[in-house]
């Protein structure tokens, strides 16, 4: 069995493996492996695999570089991703051995910080063999914007007065209403956009880089996104990406930049603007993620967004490895973690 960097020779067994592993899912293709690895403006993707003597990839992993922010500085982060092994060759030691190689080169590229949100499979992978540091989950945090419609989708469509209720009880209650500002401006790109000043204050963030910001999510071979900002593109107060997911009548916050500058007022104000449109497409809700005690989750928390249980399917914990200089002095609250920085969850 050989282990080591994938080679252009690898990638259509390595597309074959995923589709073995995860079926018709858009990560399963050509198109998003190709855009995945190579087209990231930040470094090259790092992805490892174990072949046998024919040439065929059986188990594989990626580190996906991620522009970070430790401590007011950048650095190399990496999450792990995209990790699969053949059903038939599971148990035998693979994914260990190619996370071992996967890291060690991360490393010799200047990586500081790993992280990743295995699964039930993969969590003894990253906290036993790797030595990962398993930290609190993160909230789903949740603002309500027709749930009678997230109830009729589970099976309770008769309860649209318990839902009116729900509503007043979660969202208005806590919410003052704002005047729509002219100062709030939905982009159909984000190529112009300086974006220093919109730095997040927590000690490990995913960095405001722009260029890493168009691939991911101007450059996405299958989903569209929606840009707004509070202020001008020159010198803005307040970025959201978010997704509109119409099949499933709810929306997902990507991202939420705020300048430390930014008012509070503003902050609802651009809120307001994302959670209109999320009305006018017939969302449910919008969806966003936050590590407890953040500055970003205070924030929503003003305008009407609760913390809600994730799913018994998919709970969730930010696993972090890499320089234990840098990690023995990282929290929970000293994190922030988006949807976006997750790359493929959505």
């Amino acid at each position: 069995m050989q282990i080591g960097r994938a080679t252009q020779a690898d990638e259509e067994s390595i597309v074959e493996l995923e589709r073995t592993v995860w079926g018709g899912a858009e990560e399963a293709t050509a198109k998003y492996f190709d855009w995945l690895t190579r087209q990231n403006p930040s470094w090259t993707a790092l992805t490892h695999v174990a072949r046998n003597k024919l040439g065929v990839v059986l188990s594989m992993h990626v580190v996906l570089p991620i522009p970070a922010v430790y401590r007011e500085e950048h650095i190399k982060a990496g999450i792990s991703l995209n990790i699969a092994t053949h059903p038939d060759y599971r148990r035998k030691g693979l994914s260990i051995r190619v996370a071992n190689s996967v890291y060690e080169d991360a490393r010799n590229s200047g990586v500081k910080i790993f992280f990743s949100v295995p699964n039930s499979l993969s969590k003894g992978l990253f906290i036993r063999k790797n030595n990962f540091d398993e930290l609190r989950s993160p909230l789903m945090l949740v603002r309500w914007i027709d749930p009678s419609i997230f109830l009729a989708q589970h099976g309770f469509p008769g309860l649209g007065k318990f839902a009116q209720i729900l509503e007043k009880h979660l969202v208005r209650k806590h919410v003052k209403n704002s005047k729509l500002s002219d100062r709030v401006t939905f982009l159909e790109n984000i190529d112009r956009l300086e974006l220093e000043n919109i730095l997040e204050s927590a000690e490990f963030c995913v960095a405001p880089d722009a260029e890493w910001l168009m691939w991911r999510y101007m450059r996405h071979p299958f989903r569209k996104y929606n840009f707004v900002i509070a202020g001008k593109e020159t010198e803005p107060e307040a970025l959201i990406v978010f997704h509109l997911l119409e099949q499933y009548k709810r929306a997902l916050m990507m991202e939420f930049f705020v300048a430390q500058k930014t008012s509070v007022s503003t902050v609802h104000q651009i809120l307001d603007s994302v959670i209109e449109k999320c009305q006018i497409a017939g969302c449910s809700s919008l969806i966003s993620l936050g590590m407890p005690n953040s500055r970003k989750t205070k924030l929503l928390r003003t305008r009407g967004f609760w913390a809600f249980p994730f799913s018994s399917v998919w709970k969730p914990k930010i696993a972090l490895g890499g320089d234990h200089q840098i990690l023995s002095g990282l929290s929970p609250q000293s994190i922030d973690i988006s949807y976006g920085s997750l790359i493929n969850i959505e």
